[in-house]
Parts: structure tokens; C-alpha cells; sequence
């Protein structure tokens, strides 16, 4: 009889894969703001998007939320304005000539 793994937990894996598919719509929608914008591939926006959570030290689904709102009319509750500040900064490094500048509501201006 097999050994079970202590390291699997069914329940967190289950959650994890939830978490994870929650995600994936707002990272594709930043994919695709980057390619319109910049005429990238698929594959090169969304190395772009794992550059920039890797500079700003900023999960990946926390940058495209941040990208998304800016480009677009969402207001979704963000992190605080130095981590908006800090990625909207790198965003318009990699995408200059586009303005990334919309006023957005971060969790500090909500309290």
C-alpha cells in the first residue's frame, strides 16, 4: 500500500486552483492591453507582466489589476499608492507614449 504524501493537502490544492482561476481573466485582460498598445505577442506580454512583478517585487495578478485599471474605467481596490505608483512607473518605461495616469483608488485614499 502506497504511502501518503504529508505535503498534499486536498483542500489548500483545491483553494490554490481556485485562487489561481480567479486570476487568470485580469492577467489576460493586462496581456492584451499590452499587445494592442505595444503590437506584442501573447508570450511577450505576458514576459512583460512577469518583468515587471519581478522589478517591482509585486505579485503577477496584483500588477495586471493595476494595469487594467489604469487603462481602463474599473476601480477596483487596490494596494497601497506606493506599490501603484512604483508598477504604473515601470509600465510606462516598457510602454512610453501611452499615458497610464488615470487617478486610482488605492487602499490608503479609501480609508
Amino acid at each position: 500500500m502506497p504511502t501518503k504524501d504529508p505535503s498534499i493537502e486536498p483542500g489548500r490544492d483545491v483553494e490554490q486552483l481556485r485562487e489561481a482561476l480567479d486570476r487568470q481573466p485580469v492577467i489576460e485582460q493586462a496581456k492584451g492591453v499590452l499587445m494592442v498598445l505595444q503590437n506584442w505577442s501573447a508570450d511577450e506580454a505576458f514576459e512583460a507582466l512577469v518583468g515587471l512583478s519581478q522589478c517591482t517585487n509585486t505579485k503577477l495578478h496584483v500588477v495586471a489589476t493595476i494595469l487594467v485599471a489604469s487603462a481602463s474605467r474599473e476601480q477596483p481596490m487596490l494596494p497601497g499608492a506606493e506599490v501603484v505608483d512604483a508598477v504604473l512607473a515601470e509600465v510606462r518605461r516598457i510602454a512610453p507614449g501611452h499615458a497610464f495616469d488615470r487617478t486610482l483608488t488605492t487602499a490608503e485614499s479609501a480609508t
